[in-house]
């Protein structure tokens, strides 16, 4: 997969991105639970304050 963003120097890039294995145990299985699972999750853009 490739992926072509426009970026601005001297900006902040940020970039998440997920995975999921259809073999794991306890997690999303299919893309419709991989869906749930991520509209569900928490949106928090803050920086973290705690960096180790």
């Amino acid at each position: 997969m490739a992926i072509a963003l426009k970026v601005e120097p001297g900006k902040p890039f940020v970039y998440y991105s997920g995975s999921a294995w259809d073999e794991g145990v306890g997690g999303p299985c299919t893309r419709g639970e991989w869906d749930r699972y991520t509209l569900s999750a928490p949106v928090d853009f803050r920086v973290p304050t705690d960096r180790r």
